[in-house]
């Protein structure tokens, strides 16, 4: 619980001066092998980010993360560095970003395209679906100490490709979420960023009746330890930059879920969970 209440991205920078890519066959395992787009599997070890192919046609594409580490959950990040921002910038932003410095933060939403992402835990992959174009996009596994990373070079113009079905929608506003329609606990949900700084979003099942209040008490007070109103149970999408969309697969408990961002606040350096972007929602 600890690990999920906390900003796990802050790991990002961690990882990143060594790259290594293996290629393999294209996956195509349920639940999506009717979606027109082609799947690319993620394969995540304690040493390396495997990816089934090293380049792909632009366009929509669905990331299957599977983890095959011999401890804790992989975290799937794809992202994309503007020119002249490199690796070992992001990485050198990444501590002062996430201990308040808002110079550290402003490159980090300015310099970077954040793509969304998966948790993946043993036998039981995560599910995204993304529109890349043209350029060179960057994999690493947020909850990786070791300093590994993938890279998948996307070409040409963007083809035309049909988006998995999804049902509901969670959106993310400066400091707020919107949840749309009936989000199926086990199912594709469509997530929009609407504000004008990256968010991530934390997924966390807790006992029925929770309030928004008990939670945001609890991080007002520390949010240290486990949380009486806290149940077995959770994911996270993954950093995603503004005006981004990603669709990404659940499969949780049914029940009453609460909606965190840990990303730090470019103004205030706080993390915007601190600043109250906290909420409710039923997985049915």
């Amino acid at each position: 619980m600890r690990h999920r209440l906390i900003a796990a991205g802050a790991s990002l920078g961690l990882a990143l001066m060594s790259t290594q890519l293996v290629a393999s066959t294209a996956d195509a395992a349920q639940p999506v092998a009717r979606a027109a787009a082609p799947i690319i599997k993620a394969k995540v070890t304690d040493k390396a980010i495997k990816l089934s192919t090293s380049s792909i046609r632009a366009g929509l594409v669905t990331f299957k993360a599977v983890d095959k580490k011999t401890k804790g959950s992989a975290v799937l990040q794809v992202f994309h560095l503007h020119p002249g921002y490199t690796l070992q910038d992001l990485s050198a932003d990444f501590g002062p970003a996430f201990s308040g410095d808002t110079a550290a933060i402003a490159r980090l939403d300015d310099n970077v395209d954040w793509l969304a992402g998966a948790e993946a835990r043993a036998n039981k992959p995560g599910w995204f679906q993304e529109k890349l174009t043209k350029g060179s996009y960057v994999f690493i596994d947020q909850n990786q100490q070791a300093p590994i990373f993938s890279v998948l070079t996307v070409k040409g113009k963007v083809v035309p490709r049909q988006r998995v079905a999804t049902q509901g929608t969670i959106s993310t506003f400066s400091y707020g979420f919107r949840t749309d329609g009936t989000i199926r606990a086990n199912g594709w949900v469509m997530t929009r960023n609407r504000a004008d700084q990256p968010h991530f979003i934390v997924l966390q099942h807790v006992k029925a009746g929770t309030t928004r209040h008990q939670v945001v008490k609890f991080f007002k007070t520390g949010g240290q330890g486990r949380p009486t109103w806290a149940l077995r149970g959770s994911t996270s999408l993954g950093v995603i930059s503004p005006n981004r969309r990603a669709a990404w697969h659940l499969d949780l408990p049914s029940g009453r879920y609460a909606l965190f961002c840990f990303w730090p606040d470019r103004f205030s350096g706080m993390p915007h969970v601190a600043m109250g972007m906290i909420d409710m929602v039923n997985l049915h």
